[in-house]
């Protein structure tokens, strides 16, 4: 049977060793599940082409990302985040966001 919806995307991000947990409402995290020795961009990306995603984050340990409203997200802790917009199949803008950094979230 096939799936579909939120159950048929949660499915292509666990194939990918990712796992999607609800943040805030329309907005969603994926979590490595397990540590990647190629480090976590090509499964961002992986996870940002399977779900059509328009935008990733990726964290360092140890750190954290406020969200606030839903749409302002603050780098919090001792490591970095890095922010990734897909301009294209597989083309993404990397921007490097440091602890104190704020980014706005835009639907696209």
């Amino acid at each position: 049977m096939a799936e579909s919806g939120e159950s048929a995307k949660l499915s292509l991000l666990e194939t990918a060793g990712l796992l999607e947990t609800k943040l805030a409402k329309g907005l969603l995290l994926a979590i490595l599940k397990k540590q990647n020795p190629d480090g976590g961009f090509p499964r961002l990306a992986e996870a940002m082409e399977l779900t059509g995603s328009s935008w990733g984050l990726r964290i360092d340990e140890p750190n954290c990302l406020e969200v606030l409203d839903g749409k302002l997200v603050r780098v919090r802790g001792r490591g970095r985040a890095y922010f990734l917009k897909r301009l294209g199949s597989l083309k993404f803008e990397v921007r490097v966001l440091e602890p104190g950094d704020e980014l706005e979230l835009r639907r696209a």
